[in-house]
């Protein structure tokens, strides 16, 4: 142990030392070897559980000795299920013997699962005992993941309250500010009451938000529940070099409901196809989310005798990799499958001439609790729905409709796209306040960098560069992984440019990359 002086042993000490712990092995050895050959024989006999116990309390780690154990007891129950009284007594004595081993091997995975197996077949548990014993452990180690993982256990079994719960992680976290433990379970319980994985198709984030710096009140309206900002500033005040609370900021800003958007419509007369674009990956059972109709006339021919195709009648979805999660999706639409559906005295006009095509496509909004089913001549602005248009003239080769979209919002690793900028101001200015105290804070520096990128107040850049330059000076040994970081935002920002104007070329060569990502966001673009 630290700072106890080492005792040196004489050789005879050693030996002695040594022969008493062979013995031992010795006899453990024997006496388990006896245990094996009655498991053998399906000798399930009660009283090789007081042996059992005594070689489980010599070794708690010996899984097999659990398992024969556990064989007994299940035997045991079967003769006991008239009795109820000795069915509780021996599960008790089953408690009583792991509490002795988890006084001496507090981290034993065989000692746990086998009180959560005695939990699971106990009639009559009692759920507060064993949330005191787990208060009791992790006021001894607050880092005992098998006590955390058996709490979750317990919790779960037992009903426990998430309110409960959240105040022992107030407590816990209040002894220690930097228990990681104790933030991270207090994350589980908050996600717990609310879904923060769902993908669905919805309105976008809007663009170009501007905001003055003294704006300093904080709107936070994204199912925070109240005080968590309140504590984890508190925590970040008390301790900035501490990573705990951090993480925990961190996962509060990027906490919410993860949407994915539809971003682009695409016509190619040369590819033949008809392509959808998402901001991220959807599954194509998803797909069915949307309503597409597409409509091709002949170039001298007029919408009202227009072929009108479905995903159904074209085949069906198909992705890019051929796989059933994508963020590319497409429908064939070459000249021999359109003219296989269009009229006989008409077909001719479909094989020889390049037609129009109109691809709608209605997007049923989140709130909407509206039949699926649209007609063929639904309205363009129905209360329910998105709608969206590509149109390629006879004159065309390909078109392309973008949604208006923000990049920079749904691309930042921290923080959630559908929050509004504006809410996240007072954050920005606490993080900012707290640097004027810790200038070379990494953790606040780059909470600044996530913010100042989401939010664009004015001179932002500057703002960002300056915190990535005190990076690459106080956190020398990720030094690449800054100027990594500040590669990636040139490139981010030359494409948000690009979507902000409508223009389909990104110019790169200007910049001194490391690497390029979120090659996704530039199928359709120039180089």
């Amino acid at each position: 142990m630290h700072g106890r002086v080492k005792i040196i042993q004489t050789a005879e000490q050693e030996r002695a030392r040594k022969l008493k712990k062979d013995q031992i092995s010795k006899e453990f050895s024997e006496e388990c070897e006896k245990l094996w050959i009655c498991r053998e024989k399906e000798d399930f006999n009660e009283m090789h559980l007081e042996k059992l116990g005594s070689l489980i309390e010599t070794s708690p780690d010996t899984a097999t000795l659990w398992n024969y154990r556990r064989e007994i007891i299940m035997h045991l129950l079967r003769s006991y299920s008239h009795d109820q009284e000795k069915v509780s007594k021996l599960f008790e004595s089953e408690l009583n013997l792991t509490t002795r081993c988890l006084y001496s091997s507090p981290k034993s995975y065989t000692v746990w699962y086998h009180r959560s197996w005695v939990m699971n077949n106990h009639t009559s548990p009692n759920w507060e005992s064993e949330l005191k014993l787990c208060n009791q452990a992790l006021t001894q180690d607050e880092r005992n993941f098998h006590c955390w993982d058996y709490r979750r256990f317990v919790v779960s079994k037992g009903r426990i309250s998430t309110e409960l719960e959240l105040e022992f992680t107030d407590s816990a976290i209040e002894k220690n500010m930097s228990n990681y433990s104790a933030w991270h379970y207090r994350g589980e319980l908050l996600a717990s009451t609310s879904n923060v994985s769902s993908v669905s198709s919805s309105e976008s984030p809007n663009l170009q938000i501007q905001l003055d710096k003294k704006q300093s009140q904080s709107r936070f309206d994204f199912s925070v529940p109240n005080g968590e900002l309140d504590l984890v500033h508190n925590a970040i005040f008390t301790d900035p070099a501490d990573q705990s609370p951090w993480f925990y900021y961190w996962w509060l800003l990027g906490r919410g409901e993860k949407k994915v958007y539809l971003r682009e419509l695409y016509i190619s007369r040369k590819l033949g196809r008809f392509v959808l674009v998402f901001s991220s990956v959807k599954l194509i059972q998803t797909l069915e989310e949307l309503q597409v109709s597409i409509k091709v006339f002949p170039c001298d021919g007029t919408i009202s005798n227009s072929i009108t195709l479905t995903p159904e009648l074209l085949g069906g979805w198909n992705s890019v990799l051929d796989e059933q999660l994508s963020a590319v999706w497409w429908l064939p639409l070459n000249q021999d499958l359109v003219s296989r559906y269009a009229p006989d005295n008409d077909r001719h006009l479909y094989q020889c001439r390049p037609w129009n095509v109109v691809a709608q496509v209605w997007i049923r909004k989140a709130n909407s609790n509206v039949n699926q089913e649209i007609c063929e001549n639904m309205p363009e602005n129905s209360a329910n729905y998105l709608f969206l248009q590509c149109c390629m003239n006879s004159h065309q080769n390909e078109s392309l409709t973008r949604v208006t979209l923000d990049p920079l919002r749904l691309l930042n690793p921290m923080i959630l796209p559908s929050h509004d900028p504006k809410d996240l101001v007072g954050e920005l200015n606490i993080v900012r306040d707290l640097l004027s105290f810790e200038p070379k804070n990494k953790w606040a520096l780059l909470t600044l960098v996530s913010l100042l990128r989401f939010i664009r107040p004015h001179s932002f850049h500057e703002e960002v560069n300056e915190a990535l330059n005190v990076l690459v000076s106080v956190d020398a040994q990720r030094s690449f992984y800054y100027e990594h970081l500040r590669s990636l935002y040139a490139a981010l920002d030359v494409l948000a440019h690009a979507y902000e104007n409508q223009s389909r070329e990104v110019v790169l060569h200007h910049l001194d990359m490391s690497c390029f990502r979120n090659l996704d966001w530039c199928i359709y673009n120039e180089w």
